[in-house]
């Protein structure tokens, strides 16, 4: 898949100024393709450090704050995702929703398209139509299979069964009912915090819903943890799926859930 010029010869730039610090060069090339995709004003709002900063990607001066760790990571997951989406169907409607909302359920949904990408999907985002069942985020088209992708988030609040069940119940009409289809959740990482009584909501929560609904082949939590190396921090995705053990069209292989093992 080929670089535009202007790109290719940007990040060779970065390249050749950053050769001798591997973090600084990643950091400046992610910063050349999200400039690049996104425009610069989005970058200046979002990437540039600022005094009244983006509150998911922390572009704040603060040298002596650990969230530094965390915007630099966040920069270079956002320019992988990119780069590797680039050539994706409708690829200009996902740099839309960048441009429009908010940063973090599109940075999530890039994240999570890349890996289908990464993993030999043809990634199709799907435009806003309003129409029932058709408007979810995006088609990851197999060799043998295509699979309505939906990712949705939860801002922080008292996790209920109720919650869950009122998420999954309204994400269920946003799929349509004629392929595969995977539901990303991503939760605030307090609810992760304590696994004993995340694990027993969600099973609740899951159970009753898959025992009245085959649409969903898996709903996959997802949520990013932070871990501390040494005096730096890094943070990932974490991947914690729940599969349909009935669901109306049959997956064979779990290898067709790129992201089920994180």
């Amino acid at each position: 898949m080929c670089v535009p010029d202007r790109l290719a010869n940007e990040l060779i730039k970065a390249g050749i100024e950053r050769e001798d610090d591997l973090p600084a060069l990643h950091y400046r090339m992610a910063f050349c393709i999200i400039r690049f995709y996104l425009g610069e004003p989005w970058v200046t709002q979002k990437v540039r450090l600022q005094h009244e900063h983006d509150p998911f990607m922390l572009n704040e001066f603060d040298e002596e704050s650990d969230n530094r760790f965390t915007h630099m990571n966040r920069v270079v997951d956002l320019g992988n995702s990119l780069f590797e989406l680039r050539n994706c169907i409708n690829f200009n409607v996902l740099c839309e929703r960048f441009r429009s909302r908010d940063t973090k359920p599109c940075f999530t949904e890039a994240q999570i398209a890349g890996s289908f990408a990464n993993h030999g999907f043809k990634v199709e985002i799907v435009k806003e139509t309003g129409v029932r069942g058709a408007d979810f985020d995006f088609i990851a088209h197999g060799a043998s299979l295509d699979m309505s992708i939906e990712v949705t988030a939860k801002e922080l609040a008292p996790l209920t069964v109720a919650t869950i069940k009122n998420t999954l119940t309204e994400k269920r009409s946003q799929v349509p009912a004629d392929r595969a289809a995977i539901l990303y959740i991503v939760i605030p990482e307090e609810w992760a915090s304590d696994a004993q009584v995340a694990e027993t909501t969600f099973s609740e929560a899951l159970g009753n819903f898959y025992e009245r609904s085959r649409r969903f082949n898996a709903v996959v939590l997802v949520w990013e943890a932070t871990l501390v190396l040494g005096e730096g921090r890094i943070s990932a995705l974490t991947y914690r799926p729940y599969e349909n053990p009935s669901p109306r069209h049959l997956i064979r292989d779990t290898w067709f859930f790129p992201c089920l093992s994180g």
